[in-house]
């Protein structure tokens, strides 16, 4: 008989442990509560199992899917790889050519940070 509030099966054994029994009869007791709710949610347990089963199938299915996607995305990949190459070699080309040019840029990129981050704080020591 299953307690509908409590949603658990109620047995006809008494719970007082006996001094006979010695703490056996409690876990028999639990057992059989136990094999009672397995047997109430086997059905449950057998579609969720099923599910499982139909998901892992379906992600197997899906396997060339992600090959393709792999490889057009290593394709890619390699062709920005190759795009990045070019690229750098021909920065690095025009900065043999007239380093003096990049050299005073980034100077004064550098002084042109500096002077609008500290700048103010140093005109506020001035007048203090």
């Amino acid at each position: 008989m299953i307690n509908k509030t409590k949603g658990i099966p109620e047995t006809d054994t008494p719970t007082k442990k006996t001094s006979e029994e010695g703490g056996t009869g409690k876990i028999d007791e639990a057992f059989d509560i136990l094999n009672n709710a397995i047997k109430e949610k086997e059905e449950e347990i057998n579609e969720f199992i099923s599910t499982i089963k139909h998901k892992m199938s379906a992600a197997v299915g899906s396997n060339k899917l992600t090959e393709t996607v792999i490889k057009n995305i290593s394709g890619i990949m390699h062709e920005g790889e190759e795009r990045l190459k070019e690229v750098t070699s021909g920065i690095d080309k025009k900065f043999h050519q007239n380093p003096w040019i990049y050299l005073c840029a980034v100077a004064a990129g550098c002084f042109l940070w500096g002077y609008i981050t500290h700048g103010s704080e140093h005109s506020k020591k001035i007048d203090s």
